[in-house]
């Protein structure tokens, strides 16, 4: 939602909406459904569920820069509001993105 243009202006506008409280439970929910991937299985498999949840996760944290840089651009370009340098990837991988370190560049 944050790369669409006008929904961007409402959803993390800067006084604080809905999108920033939703945000930092983007990794926690994944967590939890891949709880439910590996203790709860549908049905049986030829691949591993704890190989799954680990493709799962890896594949969620490598798609989610991307997507967190082009947010952090939509955001600042469209409401002029100043994010802090990959902020919005720390936020997206919030248990692993406050050990990451801040990443400093020429914007």
């Amino acid at each position: 939602m944050a790369c669409v243009p006008g929904l961007n202006a409402l959803i993390f506008s800067g006084h604080g909406g809905p999108g920033w409280l939703a945000l930092p439970l983007c990794f926690p929910v994944l967590l939890v459904n891949t709880y439910r991937l590996i203790f709860r299985p549908a049905r049986r498999t030829r691949i591993s569920p704890w190989r799954r949840s680990a493709a799962i996760s890896l594949v969620y944290l490598l798609l989610a820069y991307p997507f967190a840089v082009l947010a952090d651009y939509r955001i600042t370009k469209d409401s002029g509001l100043p994010i802090a340098d990959r902020a919005f990837y720390r936020l997206m991988t919030f248990l692993i993105g406050p050990i990451l370190p801040l990443w400093r560049t020429t914007r």
